[in-house]
């Protein structure tokens, strides 16, 4: 007996020493592993950022080319590169004319590290990057969600990578992608240099499972992509294991995740992970997974790298999709284990062949000759030996005693609790037997209100079998209760009244309250309409177990609504007439109306072209009366001179029938209306003012041609410049406007004093109407009877623009 519990206290040791390292290698595996992909991920985070911040710089500076050419490099030349970065660009989507015509951004490292831009993608004719991997699926992606492309050989850069792309999107337009490309070289030797000193070592695949970093030697390289079926015989258990999670995979997105949204794959996907590639797609766009998944496990009893048995664990990143296989060899816990087994075997033998003989000893002693005495106590049903043993032994004896008497004394309390719990049921029975009765009597009750009712009561359960139906429902139908019970409406009625009805049953299902609908029932006197008050009928937990209905029958309520309907289109027909009749009353006196305003605004014209009359025949006088006075000093000054100088007397008089022939053009009763020198009707206005000009110091700079010739009436033309003169006259009264400028082409006759200052405050250039206020006067006559306009501009000096009318051939 000792023999055998020392082997078996060996064997126990042996075997849970071997379960122990066994879990001590697996959880030494997961956590190398969880380490180096909690890494990846911390630098697969960074170059989403990055991506993420390149594409909202791009689609922000779209339009501005040389800003991005300056900024994008230095954004890809981020701290703690290590040679990661390849290179990156900015992909301008032209298939939507979005960016129509502009050339693409792509940098690329040349032999010394540095990113030189690469114009490959603008220069040849077939290098359209629109149905690259990289490219194409992310027109399907939001704006800040990136996409890991699988491993390849950019064409230009000949460089091994893997490109990370983003959407860029504004205003929900595509405006194309931004990349981020991470060379494979540059990942291995990060790899290499994070997984130094940690023991065993590192694969990444990419989501197709090429291999994109791994450590050099003859079975692997990841110089270039590699497939994961190109591996050694010896990774075939790898190989299976990935391509069952792989198949599970595809499966669990074919099932669960719907229709897939990429239909047709870009190129660069192998036509035998096309499959994988479009779940993997389907996954992004819904964020799965969110943190690094364990695929699996394995056991390999070579592993051709290590040259000796390893352990193999299989992590899915989350965005990248990438696998990451740690392997860690199982040697060196392996002897420390058969170490420690060495040595604790040999003390536990020692130990336990002493505490056989000291148990041999003690056992019978303490614990056999007490147990054989509570067993007779036990048959001979003497509780007393039982409190006597509890109260000799103070060890688990004497506890074992007194939880046999304690459970003797429970035993009776329980046969007592039995009795009184057999009383209560027997109450309890007869409780339930009086409920009995009275739920008979409601039954009773509820049939004679079933029976008795004229209104159609019924009850169907959710799949919309009959479960109840009153006399009143069956007579209605001319059908036996038997038939309708247990039975649905598709099976009872015709097809579009099932509908019907079943329509209006999911709606008190789906809302969970009564509802009130009108039917039509096909019952033995022709098709009826009810009017139907469905209920949903739920349980104690609230959860709906059948719909009622209560119909009342609603033809004489129809045909009082009918009578009802037709009185009102009786009535609606009288109420129109006396519409179209309050119509016609109201065009008549719109009509009134009409040329009631017409006769007003026709009384407002010839008022105002009174008034403008009247304007002109006082400007008229103020003119005539200037020129008579200018004249008769002239008659004057040659009257004295006429005995002194007759040739002067003669030039004179010449000079003066010259200009009274030039009034008479310009106010005769027949007035000619051909065009006349400017210069003419100047000279004759400041012969009449130079007197008046002289005493307010006025001095006049003309800017014109000498024949220049307006077509416009000459006596328009005359009082036009007469009133500007006037004008120019009463702001020099008290203001410093001594140097006025008079410039004229076919277009425009200006006047303008560049120093004039108060205007402000002056009342002649007030906007509030005024039939005194000359300026207003004079544009209101140049604009009503001209047809030209007048602006007054104040912003320097004052400047007087008359926009003459259009003018006309000789």
């Amino acid at each position: 007996m000792a023999t055998l519990m020392l082997v078996a206290t060996i064997g126990i040791v042996l075997q849970v020493q071997k379960d122990d390292r066994r879990r001590q290698e697996l959880n030494l595996n997961l956590s190398y592993g969880q380490l180096m992909v909690a890494k990846l991920t911390q630098l697969t985070t960074q170059i989403n950022t990055l991506t993420i911040a390149t594409a909202e710089m791009a689609g922000i500076n779209s339009a501005n080319h040389a800003l991005l050419a300056n900024t994008v490099p230095h954004m890809l030349n981020f701290p703690g590169d290590q040679g990661l970065i390849a290179g990156g660009g900015i992909w301008p989507d032209s298939t939507n004319n979005n960016e129509a015509g502009s050339p693409q951004l792509f940098w690329a490292r040349d032999a010394l590290g540095i990113l030189q831009p690469n114009s490959g993608y603008n220069s040849e004719q077939q290098a359209d990057y629109h149905q690259e991997i990289w490219f194409a699926p992310l027109r399907l992606f939001p704006a800040g969600k990136v996409l890991w492309s699988p491993a390849y050989i950019d064409r230009f850069s000949k460089e091994a990578m893997v490109t990370a792309a983003v959407p860029m999107w504004q205003q929900h337009a595509f405006l194309g992608t931004a990349t981020v490309d991470v060379s494979l070289r540059g990942l291995e030797q990060w790899l290499l240099q994070e997984t130094e000193g940690l023991g065993g070592y590192l694969m990444v695949f990419d989501s197709v499972n090429r291999l994109i970093a791994a450590p050099k030697g003859p079975e692997l390289s990841a110089q270039e992509p590699q497939e994961l079926d190109s591996l050694a015989a010896e990774f075939n258990p790898l190989k299976s294991l990935i391509a069952d999670t792989d198949s599970r995979f595809i499966e669990q997105e074919i099932a669960g995740a719907g229709p897939a949204r990429f239909d047709d794959l870009p190129q660069g996907v192998p036509k035998k992970q096309q499959a994988l590639f479009r779940a993997l797609l389907n996954a992004s766009g819904r964020q799965w997974p969110r943190s690094a998944t364990l695929l699996g496990t394995l056991s390999m009893a070579r592993d051709p790298m290590l040259d000796e048995p390893a352990q193999y664990s299989v992590f899915l990143m989350p965005d990248t999709f990438w696998k990451v296989v740690t392997v860690t060899p199982q040697s060196s816990l392996r002897e420390e284990a058969l170490l420690l087994i060495g040595q604790a075997g040999l003390w536990l033998i020692l130990v336990q062949l002493v505490a056989l003989m000291v148990l041999f000893g003690a056992q019978h002693k303490l614990l056999i000759r007490p147990l054989v005495a509570m067993v007779q106590a036990l048959k001979n049903n003497q509780p007393a030996t039982l409190e006597l043993v509890s109260r000799s032994f103070q060890d688990e004896i004497g506890t074992l005693a007194s939880a046999f008497v304690s459970r003797t004394r429970q035993l009776e309390i329980t046969m007592a609790s039995l009795d009184a719990s057999n009383l209560a049921l027997e109450q309890q029975i007869e409780v339930q037997k009086e409920a009995q009765q009275e739920l008979l009597r409601y039954r009773d009750q509820l049939n004679a209100l079933l029976k008795s009712t004229p209104n159609l009561i019924y009850i169907k359960d959710t799949q919309g079998r009959y479960l109840l139906v009153n006399d009143k429902y069956c007579e209605t139908l001319g059908i036996e209760r038997p038939r309708l019970l247990g039975s649905t409406d598709q099976q009872l009625f015709a097809r579009d009244l099932a509908n019907i009805y079943r329509d209006n049953d999911l709606r008190v299902l789906n809302q969970g309250g009564a509802i009130q609908v009108e039917e039509p029932l096909p019952t033995l006197h022709g098709e009826k309409r009810f009017q139907m008050t469905k209920f949903a009928i739920a349980d104690e937990e609230g959860a709906i177990q059948a719909v009622g209905t209560i119909a009342f029958d609603i033809q004489h309520r129809r045909r009082a609504e009918l009578k009802l309907q037709q009185e009102q289109q009786l009535l609606h027909s009288k109420l129109q007439g006396c519409e179209l009749q309050i119509k016609a009353l109201s065009s008549e006196i719109q009509a009134m109306e009409q040329k009631k305003d017409q006769l007003q605004r026709q009384n407002q014209v010839e008022a105002g072209q009174n008034r403008l009359a009247r304007w002109e025949d006082t400007m008229l006088k103020h003119w005539l009366t200037a020129l008579v006075r200018q004249l008769m000093q002239r008659q004057d000054t040659l009257m004295s001179h006429s005995f002194n100088d007759p040739a002067l007397l003669k030039q004179g008089v010449t000079a003066q029938g010259d200009q009274l022939r030039l009034i008479y053009r310009i106010v005769g009763v027949q007035q000619d209306t051909k065009p006349v020198l400017l210069d003419e009707v100047l000279s004759l206005l400041q012969q009449s003012q130079s007197n008046r000009w002289q005493q307010l110091g006025i001095q006049l700079t003309c800017r014109y041609n000498d024949d220049l010739k307006l077509h416009i009436n000459p006596w328009h033309l005359t009082l036009l410049c007469f009133c500007l003169f006037e004008l120019m006259a009463e702001f020099a009264k008290n203001r410093s406007a001594s140097q006025w400028t008079l410039e004229c082409n076919q277009q425009q006759l200006q006047l303008s004093c560049p120093r004039l200052v108060g205007l402000k405050d002056n009342s002649i250039l007030s906007d509030r109407e005024n039939e005194d206020n000359p300026l207003q006067s004079l544009t209101a006559w140049f604009t009503a009877v001209v047809g030209g306009t007048i602006i007054a501009d104040t912003q320097q000096g004052l400047q007087l623009r008359c926009k003459l009318p259009q003018s006309q051939p000789e």
